[in-house]
């Protein structure tokens, strides 16, 4: 957990993963119960345990992670050394492949709290980061952003007012950032200058983010089958990721089953699927579509999940939300000093229209 966390937080309750029957409603659900360092199923069945410190690591099978390749040291080296290391390593080397990574999402956030000269001129405005939390400023009682990457949306939410906001990812080495993130002082990253020569930038952690990383709690988890209860949110964001995971219908349904009812849902993707990533028979222009008549849709991905999400098609889930806000919105990204990508993102504002009695329901008929 975060150990700086105020201990006026509300604390997250977690599920055991390997006891959810996914698909299923919140009593279904088995809690986990923290002893010492290690989070125990209380469920006497199965009594499986996960890592709790330095951030809890929830995860059905721990091989969803991206690989060790994550857990390089380089973060943890003094930035000369740091540079030193990544340079000697093999540019196709795993390593090298996920510093470079961890890079390329460490600029998109913070490239506006760097040194000007690492950002070119045709990149303009805030991070989309941050103008996604923006579009959804809150006050929340909790949020729940999955899929953080390096961190910087669950900050803005928090600094916006955010009581708690949950920062949840699958890669351990993100959140492990996010704990130095609230460690506050002055942060490092190395950033690639070509194929073989880093150099390393750095930011000194303004005192509103300080503040606002003391109620964000990070978990290492998998969005596909989430570590949390039903309806535990009333802000639940995806951020580039839709279109980074396997199964993008499964994730949807995850994220609406989290939302409480009332609650808001914020989608931004630039459907920019990766065939390593998506299999091209899941992603969601893919699918046969049909409508409440009955008739066929062959719809793009943005129209699928709109009129998905707002009940308009059919599909294995029954979806319950109104569309209140759609725009677009550049994502730049940096894979070293002479080579960035700028992405369109559909950014989408949904709200929750299930009635807390419907909701209530729900529970009671998966009790029986």
């Amino acid at each position: 957990m975060n150990e700086a966390a105020d201990p006026d937080l509300p604390a997250i309750r977690l599920v055991c993963p390997r006891c959810r029957v996914r698909g299923q409603e919140d009593a279904r659900a088995t809690p986990l119960q923290r002893q010492g360092n290690v989070l125990v199923c209380t469920n006497r069945a199965c009594l499986a345990r996960y890592p709790a410190s330095p951030f809890p690591m929830v995860l059905r099978d721990a091989s969803a992670i991206s690989g060790p390749a994550t857990l390089t040291p380089w973060h943890r080296l003094a930035p000369d050394a740091a540079v030193a290391w990544l340079e000697a390593m093999p540019p196709d080397g795993a390593p090298s492949i996920a510093a470079r990574r961890f890079a390329t999402y460490f600029w998109a956030h913070f490239r506006d709290l760097l040194p000007a000269e690492l950002t070119p001129s045709f990149v303009t405005g805030p991070p989309l980061s941050v103008t996604l939390a923006s579009m959804v400023a809150g006050p929340w009682q909790s949020a729940l952003v999955m899929g953080s990457g390096a961190g910087r949306l669950p900050l803005e939410l928090s600094a916006a007012g955010a009581r708690l906001v949950v920062s949840l990812d699958i890669d351990p080495l993100f959140v492990s950032w996010a704990g130095d993130l609230a460690g506050g002082g002055t942060l490092t990253c190395p950033l690639p200058e070509g194929a073989v020569r880093w150099t390393h930038s750095s930011f000194d952690v303004p005192d509103r983010l300080l503040e606002a990383a003391r109620r964000v709690e990070p978990i290492c988890a998998d969005a596909l089958d989430p570590p949390m209860p039903h309806r535990a949110f009333d802000l639940v964001v995806l951020a580039n990721l839709v279109d980074n995971v396997a199964d993008p219908l499964t994730l949807l349904a995850e994220a609406q089953a989290l939302l409480e009812p009332g609650g808001t849902l914020l989608i931004a993707t630039p459907f920019a699927w990766q065939r390593n990533v998506t299999p091209p028979a899941a992603r969601l222009e893919a699918r046969s579509w049909m409508d409440e008549t009955g008739a066929a849709r062959s719809l793009d991905g943005p129209e699928a999940m709109v009129e998905l999400l707002t009940g308009k098609l059919r599909g294995p889930h029954g979806w319950h939300m109104e569309l209140a806000q759609s725009t677009t919105l550049p994502w730049h990204l940096r894979y070293h000093a002479r080579q960035f990508n700028t992405f369109v993102c559909n950014v989408f504002v949904f709200r929750n229209t299930m009635s807390r009695k419907a909701a209530r329901g729900r529970d009671a008929s998966c009790a029986e």
